[in-house]
C-alpha cells in the first residue's frame, strides 16, 4: 500500500509541476504567422487577432505583429490593420486558437513598413487594453494644432 501511495505522489507531483510551469510561463505559447486567436473578453469588448509577423528578440523581447479584426464593444472601431505587441503581453490576452493560414488584413504590410521606418516600440499591455485606449482616442480626438501665429 505504501509503495503505491509513493508512486501516486510521485506521479501527482510531476503532473502538478508540469501544469504550474505551463501556467507560470505563458510566453512559451507557440505562435505562428496566419494563426487567428480570440482574445479574452474584457468589459464587453471582443476581437480576433491574426498573427502577421514575429520579429526576433530586440532588447530581450520578441515582437509579434498582428492585425485585429471583428472588434465589438469598442465604439466605431472594428479593425486595426497592424499593431505590434511584446509576445508576453499578447499571449496573456489570447484565449482560443480559431484557425490557421488566415490572410492578413488590408494595410498590414504598410503598417509594418511604417512601424519599421519609425523604429517604433511595441505594446506591453494586453489587446483589450490597447483597443480600449484606441477607442477612447476616437471618441475624444485631440483638437487640431493651430498653425497660425498668435
Amino acid at each position: 500500500m505504501m509503495r503505491h501511495l509513493g508512486s501516486f505522489l510521485a506521479i501527482f507531483t510531476l503532473c502538478f509541476a508540469g501544469l504550474s510551469s505551463a501556467i507560470a510561463s505563458p510566453g512559451r505559447l507557440d505562435l505562428a504567422v496566419g494563426q487567428v486567436w480570440s482574445i479574452k473578453e474584457a468589459g464587453g469588448l471582443s476581437a480576433k487577432v491574426i498573427i502577421g509577423r514575429i520579429d526576433p528578440p530586440a532588447d530581450g523581447a520578441v515582437t509579434v505583429h498582428v492585425g485585429i479584426v471583428d472588434v465589438t464593444g469598442a465604439g466605431p472601431l472594428t479593425a486595426i490593420s497592424h499593431v505590434p505587441f511584446e509576445k508576453g503581453a499578447l499571449v496573456a490576452s489570447l484565449d482560443k486558437l480559431l484557425a490557421t493560414g488566415a490572410a492578413l488584413p488590408p494595410g498590414f504590410a504598410h503598417g509594418y513598413a511604417q512601424w519599421k521606418a519609425d523604429d517604433d516600440g511595441a505594446y506591453t499591455i494586453g489587446v483589450a487594453e490597447a483597443l480600449g485606449l484606441t477607442a477612447e482616442k476616437l471618441k475624444h480626438p485631440a483638437p487640431p494644432a493651430d498653425a497660425s501665429p498668435t
